[in-house]
């Protein structure tokens, strides 16, 4: 609860009791907890709080329709802004647009501030729950004594100040410790609370040597503007503007926007505009999640060439996993889902060890029959591929059908043996599994298109080559001839006409028998006798 005036303690009871009796009407609220005052993330002007304890999920509306009913119930309430944060389930990020407005110079903080809060909640659109931090308006009197004067007299500082404090915090006159505490309590004497007045002031007297003077005299008191808590960063003075969306607003489109409108504004030299909040969060994250996706990628080519022993083949593998990447994004754009720094970088690691899985399967039998059996090279791939298309199509489609209820976040319970369509729980895996559904379609077509093409292309190309430059040669007359060579005299071996014995062929008939057989001659060697 946010109210901007010098509100008395029981104002603020019966202000926030007023809102208490609202927001209890409201359906779908379980139990409500009110405190007074404000936390470390409030805005300046916070009188009191209220947590709130929603009915299980089950048993309500979603949480924006309860809100959305606690605004309406509560915008009639006259010098008082209401504004709602769920719950954050990790480190507070803070409020969806969240700026920090640096500078080494006080005094242009506030008119900077004031800037851009003005262009956050009238012109940037779709934005509730705008606060900055700058300090209330207010005024501090500021009390000078007049050393001069009060010297005059024989008076000083010392004498002089228990006359203001009377009608301020108040004279300590000692201290005491009660017998049920350990810690000592002041004793201070103030005048009564209606004579605390400037007027009680200006009359009272001092006694001085030339008598009672009225410490009017040697007192001199003007109004100041307020000076609130300073709150510093590293040294360098700093304020918050922060806002939150409606439903349904990408918060990065609308830090885009304002990115926009600052570039086109001009500010002074010592100020300093940082995006932090959800915003720095997620950069943060996402250069996490690249330098752990590429430290990842460097391993997977360390292994990969000891698997293969060959740099192309790792390149190729390791492209199939980067081309892979367009699979997820264009998943992404089809269904107009945004990209999740973390659950959609843990669907992209999950995709890399299918992908490299499926390039492992293909190659690695390629190989076997490549190098091992000596077969060439595009019937070695034509066989893997044949012998190979199930497990690669089987490992794909058995992880699609099984994230498929995620992506759609169907929750089946089968203790209670309920199915719960759009839960709280699996709203978290919507993004994780969005990515490895699309990302593996795409890269199944990789797999079996792509990788096997691109493992033959050098010896096809090679082979073309070959071919191409020999034909060159033969048809500008550079290929060479090799001479014909003689067989040697002796060699040959004369088939008598009319011989169907295998006998007539060997030279050492001694220990042969020849025997038929289904109208095929036999000949073997018996065993010696």
């Amino acid at each position: 609860m946010v109210a901007r005036g010098n509100y008395s303690p029981l104002e603020i009871r019966d202000l926030l009791s007023e809102v208490e009796r609202e927001v209890l009407q409201v359906q779908g609220i379980q139990d409500v907890i009110m405190t007074f005052g404000g936390g470390a993330s409030s805005p300046p002007d916070t009188i009191g709080n209220f947590e709130l304890q929603l009915l299980p999920w089950a048993d309500r509306v979603k949480a924006d329709i309860i809100f959305e009913n606690i605004r309406t119930r509560v915008a009639d309430i006259a010098g008082l802004e209401v504004q709602i944060a769920a719950q954050e389930n990790g480190p507070p990020a803070g409020k969806a647009i969240n700026l920090r407005v640096e500078s080494d110079v006080l005094e242009d903080l506030a008119p900077a501030v004031a800037r851009l809060r003005d262009y956050v909640e009238f012109e940037l659109g779709d934005t509730i729950d705008v606060e900055d931090g700058r300090p209330s308006p207010g005024i501090n009197w500021q009390v000078t004594i007049d050393r001069v004067a009060a010297a005059q007299f024989g008076i000083g500082v010392r004498e002089l100040s228990p006359y203001v404090q009377l009608v301020t915090s108040g004279v300590e006159i000692g201290t005491y410790r009660p017998d049920d505490a350990s810690d000592e309590l002041e004793i201070r004497v103030r005048l009564p609370q209606e004579e605390r007045t400037f007027d009680a002031l200006d009359s009272m007297r001092i006694a001085t040597s030339e008598g009672l003077i009225p410490v009017s005299n040697f007192i001199d008191r003007k109004a100041v503007p307020k000076v609130a808590n300073i709150t510093r960063r590293n040294g360098i003075y700093y304020m918050n503007v922060g806002a939150n969306l409606t439903p349904d607003i990408l918060a990065a489109d609308k830090v885009k926007q304002l990115q926009e409108w600052q570039a086109t504004q001009v500010w002074p030299e010592n100020i300093e505009i940082v995006y932090g909040g959800a915003e720095e969060q997620t950069n943060e994250t996402n250069a996490f999640i690249t330098q752990a996706f590429a430290g990842a990628l460097f391993l997977i080519f360390l292994i990969l060439l000891l698997e293969y022993n060959s740099f192309y083949q790792v390149v190729v593998t390791l492209t199939t996993v980067m081309m892979s990447l367009a699979g997820v994004l264009l998943g992404l754009l089809v269904t107009g889902m945004s990209f999740s720094a973390i659950m959609t970088g843990l669907g992209i690691v999950a995709l890399t060890g299918i992908v490299v899985k499926n390039g492992i399967v293909l190659i690695d039998t390629y190989n076997t029959y490549n190098r091992e059996q000596g077969v060439a090279p595009v019937k070695a791939m034509l066989i893997t591929a044949s012998q190979r298309v199930r497990p690669v199509l089987l490992t794909a489609t058995v992880t699609a059908l099984g994230v498929i209820p995620m992506a759609l976040n169907v929750e089946f319970d089968f203790i209670g043996r309920e199915i719960v369509l759009g839960g709280i729980a699996g709203g978290w895996f919507i993004h994780l599994s969005a990515a490895l559904i699309s990302g593996l379609v795409f890269s199944t077509l990789l797999t079996l298109i792509m990788v096997p093409v691109m493992i033959v292309a050098p010896s096809v190309v090679w082979g073309q080559m070959k071919w191409a430059g020999s034909g060159i040669a033969t048809m500008f007359g550079l290929q060479p001839h090799e001479p014909a060579t003689e067989r040697p005299s002796g060699t040959g071996v004369a088939i008598p006409a009319g011989i169907d014995s295998a006998a007539a062929y060997i030279a050492d008939g001694t220990g042969l028998v020849e025997t038929e057989k289904n109208g095929v001659t036999v000949v073997s060697r018996q065993a010696a006798e």
